[in-house]
């Protein structure tokens, strides 16, 4: 019984941990949206990575969500920043894909160890990239971007950081080592 007990304290502490404020990391598009653009402009907007609290950003994979029928990709949709390394001396591995209209695919990969990273990141906030899009049509309102499920971002030791878990997920895992435990005990 001492052990079962022993076994529900500590869950419920991993679980009070878990449950504790988070820091919130937020991407952000600089400048902020709605954008109004012009037919025949261009329109560049930064991806930024906020709330990082000296943490890093080793590699992330995000999917932009664009109007297409306002703009479209540029030559060049978009310049990776060197915070994560530079991809000329195969520090950082970098990818982008405009296949899908209306989604733009950008990812990089750092190979840079952690300190490295930490010495070219060195903030709060970090921008990953700035995207570029011809404008093909007028907009003056609500033209703005927005994320698909599945974006990710990871920092030290390539653990998630954006996203970030849900409170509720991790009590969900707690009560699940609470059970184990108490199933352990009465198979013992």
């Amino acid at each position: 019984m001492r052990t079962l007990m022993k076994s529900f304290i500590a869950a419920l502490a991993f679980a009070l941990i878990a449950a504790a404020p988070v820091r919130a990391v937020t991407i952000d598009f600089v400048p902020a949206s709605p954008y109004a653009v012009t037919s025949g402009g261009t329109l560049s907007v930064a991806v930024v990575v906020s709330g990082l609290g000296g943490d890093i950003v080793s590699a992330y994979d995000l999917d932009v969500l664009y109007d297409s029928g306002v703009l479209t990709p540029a030559g060049t949709p978009v310049a990776f920043s060197l915070m994560l390394g530079d991809s000329a001396f195969f520090e950082v591995l970098e990818s982008t894909n405009t296949s899908v209209a209306g989604v733009l695919d950008f990812a990089a990969v750092s190979l840079l160890s952690d300190a490295a990273l930490l010495t070219l990141q060195g903030g709060s906030s970090v921008t990953l990239a700035t995207m570029t899009f011809d404008v093909i049509a007028d907009a003056t309102t609500a033209l703005a971007f927005s994320w698909t499920a599945g974006n990710d971002i990871k920092g030290a030791n390539n653990r998630v950081i954006f996203p970030t878990p849900e409170p509720g997920t991790l009590l969900l895992i707690a009560a699940g080592l609470v059970v184990a435990a108490m199933r352990r005990r009465v198979h013992a």
